[in-house]
């Protein structure tokens, strides 16, 4: 079984030409660009156009993406690790400001009782 490290979900597409090879063809690049200036011209061509893909089953290109049917694999374990270490940092960080007192007790939601900025 064949198995490998995706970096994205798109790369389960084939692509018959990405967005530059399509604005830079001369017959579609001109046509894609005044289309879009019809419908939004507050739109940039490069960020609107979505590249041209192929059908995995006959390998021509469609406007309609179709994902291979493959199997996906992720790593997000160091991502959600160094998430974790950022949020900390935030909360050690936020919890060194000063706190709003009101009544003798400390406002801050961030505090779990007893806070030591209560009296």
């Amino acid at each position: 079984m064949h198995t490998r490290l995706l970096g994205a979900g798109d790369d389960a597409y084939d692509l018959a030409a990405d967005t530059s090879e399509l604005l830079a063809n001369p017959v579609l690049g001109p046509l894609i660009r005044s289309a879009l200036r019809l419908v939004a011209p507050e739109l940039d061509p490069a960020e609107a156009t979505p590249p041209l893909a192929r059908d995995p089953l006959t390998g021509l290109p469609t406007l309609v993406p179709l994902p291979r049917l493959e199997r996906l694999y992720f790593q997000c374990a160091r991502a959600l690790a160094a998430l974790m270490r950022l949020v900390t940092s935030i909360y050690r960080a936020g919890s060194a400001l000063p706190h709003p007192i009101q009544g003798g007790r400390c406002l801050r939601a961030i505090c779990r009782p007893p806070c030591l900025h209560s009296s």
